[in-house]
């Protein structure tokens, strides 16, 4: 679902990676193999497929529990140990850092 949203907004990168599957599906393939959707032979598909995971993820959370106590030295802030914490995956990811 998130692939038409995003390929809606950048339709640019749509047609790139329309024209690589084209391409790669020229010899009257229905549908590519794995290798040729490898890095090398597909760059724009894997380029888009990543960009999508980093956007999107499938997990969009993970929870842990701190093994040790920890202080963030941004806020002063005490983590104790076995406490849980929630990392929201899809909010790291847009750091455009």
């Amino acid at each position: 679902v998130m692939a038409v949203v995003e390929s809606s907004r950048h339709p640019e990168c749509a047609a790139s990676v329309r024209n690589e599957m084209q391409r790669l599906l020229a010899d009257g393939k229905e549908f590519p193999t794995a290798d040729m959707l490898s890095r090398e032979q597909a760059p724009q598909i894997n380029a888009y497929v990543s960009e999508l995971l980093r956007l999107y993820p499938a997990f969009p959370f993970i929870i842990s529990r701190m093994a040790e106590t920890i202080v963030l030295p941004s806020c002063n802030a005490t983590i104790p140990e076995g406490a849980n914490v929630i990392s929201l995956l899809g909010l790291d990811q847009l750091d455009p850092k």
